[in-house]
């Protein structure tokens, strides 16, 4: 399973890894409490990867890489009772033929049908691991749901390996990209990778269109990332290489009057080491009230002599001005240890334009944690009056009944509480297919 592969791999890089020490950011007193942790039961998923969503009734939806009746992965949900405890129901177990590794976010349609992406699995193709899905859930009866698969991609012109979810437009159409296949193979057998849209037909059949297939030259390749829609419609999203320097890009795909897309460029990351962040802009962005986007890469930054000379990773701003131009920023570069490592995830803004994200190592606590990197943390980021961002780690992981290692991002309820999932951690480690560091749990944190 190439999902979980990937994760092991980052394992592996740890160990190879020494994070040096920097200034760290300030710390926090926040409350963290575990809402679930996975156990590998033969029923239950583990690694969750994917950010969470709530349903209007405050319930929360995820999905586990693997684990779950046939091992492929798991959709779940978490519902509070009246003593303020959280259970889980495994809504769906992935069996390879509908899909493998689900590792994009969800999201909910207006009849509350549940939408998402497997990165392979589904048809034959990619080397017989299939190429990956995308799929819709649908609630029954009895709290029973049944899934459906919309496409299956098969790994030449029309895309394959979807890691990121799937977004809605206005019109019911969904939008999501491919971390391989397209028109182009000039970035080995695997192809550059694509935009691509599902468009509903009549008695629910959905139709692919491909909208934009990477060349990986200037343009990018490797689109990994969830996508954003502005106001006009139009699509922004990162690529993991590629663009100007080789390193990654953030793009923006406008909407023709005949339904044609082009693409533009906004920022190409580097190779330098001098603050900008640099390859691995996995996650996807954000936009604020003002129309300026946000995001992190998981290496680069200031501190560039960290992470084995990779950097520890940045959140970016890139501002919007008239004319449709754009100004890259970084507003903060991590630096190993006491700091986060590895900020894989989208951050999120509040009502007051405060940044919170997470970051897969770093932080306080080491012990029983992937070796090198740390357990991950928590982090605010707050702006100044001076328009500086000043950092703030919430929470550090610590494993054992604590979750860690997160891969995913947050979210917030109205009361401005964060919840989470990390890769790792967990109350029940030795069911885990790997005991050292855990299947996973879901937290919540009260900053």
């Amino acid at each position: 399973m190439f999902g979980k592969k990937l994760r092991i791999l980052f394992i592996a890089l740890g160990l190879l890894l020494g994070l040096s020490t920097t200034a760290a950011p300030a710390f926090a007193t926040a409350k963290e409490k575990m809402l679930h942790s996975f156990s590998n039961n033969g029923k239950d998923g583990t690694n969750p990867s994917a950010s969470l969503i709530f349903d209007k009734s405050g319930r929360l939806y995820g999905e586990t890489e693997v684990g779950g009746v046939y091992g492929d992965g798991t959709v779940f949900e978490l519902r509070k009772n009246c003593h303020g405890q959280w259970k889980e129901e495994v809504l769906h177990s992935f069996n390879g033929n509908d899909g493998t590794s689900p590792g994009g976010s969800l999201v909910f349609d207006k009849a509350g049908r549940l939408y998402g992406t497997t990165a392979v699995g589904g048809a034959s193709g990619c080397s017989g691991y299939g190429c990956g899905t995308v799929f819709e859930l649908i609630p029954g009866a009895n709290g029973q749901w049944s899934e459906k698969v919309l496409y299956s991609f098969s790994g030449h012109a029309d895309g394959g390996w979807p890691r990121g979810g799937v977004i809605f437009d206005a019109a019911g159409n969904l939008f999501g990209a491919t971390d391989c296949g397209g028109a182009y193979s000039g970035c080995g057998a695997c192809g550059c990778g694509t935009v691509f849209e599902l468009v509903r037909g009549a008695k629910g059949k959905w139709t692919e269109e491909v909208l934009y297939s990477f060349d990986g030259g200037f343009d990018g390749e490797y689109p990994q990332s969830g996508l954003i829609l502005d106001a006009q419609g139009n699509l922004y999203g990162t690529t993991g290489a590629g663009g100007y320097y080789g390193a990654g890009t953030v793009f923006e795909l406008v909407r023709g009057s005949h339904g044609d897309w082009t693409e533009k460029v906004l920022h190409g990351f580097t190779y330098d080491n001098y603050g900008e962040g640099v390859v691995d802009p996995w996650a996807s962005l954000v936009f604020d009230a003002a129309g300026n986007l946000y995001g992190t890469t998981a290496q680069g930054g200031a501190f560039w002599q960290g992470c084995a000379g990779f950097g520890c990773g940045t959140v970016f701003q890139l501002k919007h001005h008239k004319g449709g131009t754009w100004t890259f920023n970084v507003l903060h570069s991590f630096g190993g240890n006491g700091d986060g490592t590895g900020p894989y995830a989208n951050v999120i803004l509040d009502d007051s334009g405060d940044l919170y994200g997470t970051t897969y190592g770093g932080g306080a606590n080491g012990s029983g944690c992937v070796p090198n990197w740390g357990c991950g943390t928590v982090f605010e980021l707050t702006k100044q009056t001076d328009g500086g961002w000043t950092a703030k780690i919430l929470h550090s992981f610590q494993n054992g009944k604590d979750a860690s290692n997160p891969f995913s991002g947050l979210i917030r309820d109205q009361a401005g509480d964060l919840f989470g999932a990390g890769f790792y951690g967990g109350a029940h480690a030795s069911s885990c297919p790997l005991p050292s560091y855990g299947c996973g749990g879901v937290f919540e944190i009260t900053p």
